[in-house]
């Protein structure tokens, strides 16, 4: 399965196939986890529904669709997963797609952007965007997803994907009085998976 696509992947896994259902799950934990601390900082909490997730995967498979995209389709049911627990632990508080906080600390990677007045700027930046805002560059410029598996995440059309990165983007632009978007643009890059990768993976049993 070494040059397997994800549409073979997840074909051999709803066949059953046991290693394509570890393969799944290895080459996709990091980034789930690191998603998911997004929107609740409890990490216990994060990987409890990862768990979640990969025991209902096994256990419905049967009955679920097929995909060829794997990432887009995990983060959207783990979404789902988080959202549940969230309102589990906070009764009588409106949780839900549409209004769900995502973090983006650039505090979280100090080895990338290491002036501080830089990162305090970029921070104060990202903080005026909308948690949708957020999110959406977020799965654009740092699990650099297109637009299409973008949209799938976020329950948006192709066009809607597009309108929300451009006008967060040029939100980011406006809050930074000007300054050159060049900084932001190599840090988001220098975010992507492969600073990530195999971060959080020791956390997780076998």
């Amino acid at each position: 399965m070494k040059n397997c696509t994800d549409e073979n992947l997840w074909n051999n896994f709803l066949a059953g196939d046991e290693n394509a259902f570890k393969r799944i799950y290895e080459q996709s934990i990091s980034e789930l986890f690191t998603y998911g601390n997004r929107f609740s900082s409890d990490q216990e909490l994060v990987k409890d529904c990862i768990q979640d997730l990969f025991i209902n995967l096994h256990r419905t498979r049967s009955q679920i669709g097929k995909t060829n995209k794997i990432l887009p389709y995990l983060m959207v049911s783990l979404k789902r997963i988080i959202i549940k627990k969230l309102k589990e632990q906070n009764l009588g508080r409106r949780v839900d797609f549409e209004n769900l906080p995502f973090r983006f600390l650039l505090e979280e990677e100090e080895e990338i952007i290491r002036d501080e007045n830089e990162g305090d700027a970029l921070q104060k930046a990202m903080d005026q965007l909308t948690p949708r805002q957020r999110e959406a560059i977020y799965l654009k410029y740092v699990l650099e997803l297109d637009y299409d598996q973008l949209g799938r995440v976020l329950n948006l059309n192709y066009q809607t994907s597009r309108n929300l990165i451009y006008r967060g983007l040029q939100r980011l632009r406006d809050s930074l009085n000007g300054k050159s978007i060049l900084l932001l643009t190599v840090f988001l890059k220098l975010s992507s998976r492969c600073c990530v990768k195999n971060r959080f993976l020791n956390q997780f049993p076998e």
